[in-house]
């Protein structure tokens, strides 16, 4: 017998004990009753039933007692102990069934209980033969009783001689053991089928919780009241607990870190997760200092039961590694493009000099190599610059300068920076005002039109030759809404997901433009985020990409 089939067992016997209870008083009950109407049970003595009940109610309790503390005990002595209050139960209904009248009385049908509670012990052999002992001790009764070897106990007061027809005697004998069996078969059929299913359950629930506990996430089940369901020893090790079992308040541990430990504890969430579903999780990012820094996500997602949210699923993840190799290539980003900067700046300078000198005569050939390594020197001196952008943005130095402006001011002035590209592209850049005038924007001009920029080059960049970037805007539902369209190459529904990742790009934008550094979107949304904005796009391929800013009106001044 393993561990979990052991608390299956004593479970099953805890219910049994409880379930005595109702049996015991019930039959105790009766007896009174009877007693009161005075001509049933005559010969069966109060106090005689008094202290049936009393050694079967002490038995009771000591069998509760046993099996509460009954953990790691042996298999024979659990089915030893189980088997005793069934006995016990026997021989207190056959001397139940004796004073109540024998063969006149309906008090065989008691016996059913211990078929049944021996079906759930036992299973379909165990009900069989407490079928077999019902049989033998209700038919020996009632052959003692015919034969004389023991008093009949009369059960009214008229003249009933059942017991002395020996034909009458044996047909309700062998009608009750026939149903004895009856209901043995029945009961253990049942108790077996449910035994199976319970197996099965219980080994699909050893499944679910080796896997749980073979994750590398950490993972903690709440139910409605924030009582533990389940968690593993992974969630344990990242938070330095020793034990989650229970109802343990854990308030020790809340002390320590409180922001993290208490959300991750808490169900305040059930509300926004019951709307969200599972499709749309919670996902939050915490830090904490104590007793090292460490960094985890947090996945919150609602726990179903019966198509009802019963509680909230949490997966932690340790991101601290991936965070200080974060911090290692933005430093190292960071170090390589500002020593990167000077020696650009000084290539930039000594281009524009050599082409702008008139004493030295070049050639067509040398002005075109020069004007190839000026090119290339400006596609690093972006790259620098964007690898620059990125490490501020990631350490919390892209620092945003809000001031009240024009938004098509600042639309005009991205588009004037693209001309050049436009023109050499072969593509027309066009600017579509909405029927109501854009108001006065809080913004940062600089870094609000480095974003418009990065989406005008990109429209630039893939659309075909001949083609027109369309720019829009919009005011409508309190916000300020900015398009731009371009009839380009698309985006698969594949790289969709991808298309604001830092250094993505995709497979048919590297064929069209092999140039490129992937950090453009990236830079863009950081910047329309900050401005308490929203960037999506709606594309489909071969036929064009349309990216959408919108930015609240509680930021217009």
């Amino acid at each position: 017998m393993d561990q979990a089939e052991q608390k299956r067992f004593i479970r099953m016997c805890l219910w049994l004990v409880r379930g005595r209870w109702i049996y015991l008083v019930g039959v105790f009950a009766i007896g009174v009753f009877t007693k009161m109407v005075g001509s049933v049970n005559i010969g069966f003595n109060f106090w005689l039933m008094v202290i049936l009940v009393a050694l079967v109610g002490g038995s009771n309790l000591y069998y509760g007692r046993f099996f509460k503390n009954a953990g790691g005990r042996s298999k024979k002595i659990l089915l030893t102990m189980a088997l005793l209050p069934l006995l016990i139960d026997l021989l207190a209904i056959t001397i139940v069934a004796h004073y109540a009248g024998g063969v006149e009385s309906i008090s065989f049908l008691f016996y059913i209980y211990i078929i049944l509670a021996a079906s759930f012990i036992y299973g379909l052999r165990g009900s069989l033969v407490f079928a077999a002992l019902s049989t033998l001790l209700y038919t020996g009764l009632v052959v003692a009783e015919h034969l004389k070897f023991i008093p009949h106990q009369s059960r009214y007061v008229f003249t009933n001689p059942v017991f002395q027809n020996f034909e009458v005697a044996l047909i309700n004998s062998t009608t009750i053991a026939i149903s004895f069996f009856i209901a043995a078969l029945f009961a253990g059929f049942i108790a077996d089928l449910l035994k199976k299913q319970e197996k099965r359950l219980w080994s699909e629930k050893d499944k679910i919780r080796s896997i749980i506990q073979s994750l590398a996430d950490g993972i903690l089940v709440l139910d409605k009241t924030g009582k533990i369901v389940q968690s593993n020893q992974q969630l344990k090790a990242f938070l330095e607990l020793e034990d989650l079992d229970g109802d343990e308040k854990i308030k020790d541990y809340l002390k320590k870190e409180k922001s993290f430990l208490r959300y991750i504890f808490s169900v305040n969430e059930l509300p926004q997760l019951r709307e969200r579903g599972t499709a749309n999780p919670i996902i939050k990012n915490f830090s904490i200092s104590r007793p090292k820094e460490k960094f985890f996500k947090v996945i919150s997602l609602p726990l179903k039961e019966n198509q009802e949210v019963a509680g909230i699923i949490r997966i932690i993840r340790d991101e601290t590694r991936e965070k200080i190799l974060d911090k290692i290539k933005s430093d190292f980003i960071s170090v390589a493009a500002h020593q990167l900067r000077t020696p650009l700046a000084s290539l930039k300078w000594g281009f524009k000099t050599l082409l702008g000198d008139t004493k030295e005569k070049l050639s067509v050939d040398q002005k075109h190599i020069i004007r190839q390594a000026q090119s290339s020197n400006e596609r690093l001196i972006k790259l620098v610059e964007d690898l620059l952008n990125i490490s501020s943005i990631e350490e919390g130095r892209y620092n945003f300068s809000f001031v009240p402006v024009w938004l098509d001011e600042i639309i005009e002035e991205a588009i004037a920076e693209t001309q050049i590209m436009a023109k050499r592209e072969s593509v027309q850049v066009v600017f579509q005002r909405g029927a109501k005038p854009l108001p006065k924007i809080s913004l940062d001009r600089q870094k609000f039109k480095l974003a418009l920029i990065n989406l005008i080059d990109n429209a630039i960049k893939y659309s075909p030759e001949n083609r027109v970037v369309v720019i829009k805007t919009e005011v409508a539902n309190e916000k300020v809404l900015i398009s731009v369209a371009d009839g380009g190459l698309g985006i698969p529904e594949d790289e969709k997901g991808q298309i604001f990742s830092k250094f993505f790009r995709g497979q048919q934008a590297m064929q069209k433009e092999s140039e490129g550094n992937g950090l453009g979107l990236f830079i863009v949304k950081n910047i329309v985020d900050e401005h308490n904005g929203k960037i999506w796009f709606a594309s489909q391929e071969g036929r064009g990409t349309t990216f959408f800013i919108s930015l609240p009106l509680t930021i217009i001044n």
